[in-house]
This record gives structure tokens, C-alpha cells and sequence, in this order.
């Protein structure tokens, strides 16, 4: 299987630093494998972002929401968009 992926992406410092300051706190947590599609609208305060989640959560809607309550408790004043991607490497 192939896949090809194309993400919008912020490439302004700012931005890269709030993106890295994300990934690093979301890759604390034990079922997030990789964070990437991290893209900011600041006009609104919105930030969709996409995680690859362990193959082995059970409950991958749960876990979405989670995250997503996490970020934007640990985040504010930012609503957060999160997509769950499968982890299908060996």
C-alpha cells in the first residue's frame, strides 16, 4: 500500500513555535505515535491538526475528543480540529 499526503502548513516563526510547543506536549502522551497537518487560522483562533494514534486504542473516537479537550484546556485561547490517522507500520 502507498499513500501520498499533501498538508496546508504555517511557515512563519510564530506559528513554528506554537506547532512545535503542540507536538511536543501532545507526543507525552503514550497512544500518539506522530502529530502532523498542524495548520493555524489566528483570525479565529482555530488550529486543525492530525495524530496518529497506537493501533491498539480500542476507542479512537474517545481518544480524538480527549486530545482535543486536553489541547484546548492546555491552549486556550485556541479551539482545536483534531483528525486521527491509523498506525498501520509495522
Amino acid at each position: 500500500m502507498t499513500g501520498v499526503g499533501i498538508y496546508a502548513r504555517n511557515t512563519d516563526p510564530k506559528t513554528a513555535e506554537l506547532r512545535d510547543e503542540i507536538s511536543s506536549y501532545l507526543m507525552t502522551r503514550r497512544n500518539i505515535k506522530q502529530v502532523h497537518g498542524f495548520f493555524l487560522r489566528e483570525e479565529n483562533k482555530s488550529i486543525a491538526l492530525d495524530v496518529v494514534l497506537d493501533f491498539r486504542v480500542t476507542d479512537r473516537h474517545k481518544e480524538v475528543i480527549d486530545i482535543q479537550k486536553d489541547l484546548e484546556k492546555e491552549f486556550q485561547p485556541y479551539h482545536f480540529h483534531v483528525t486521527g490517522d491509523y498506525d498501520i507500520s509495522d
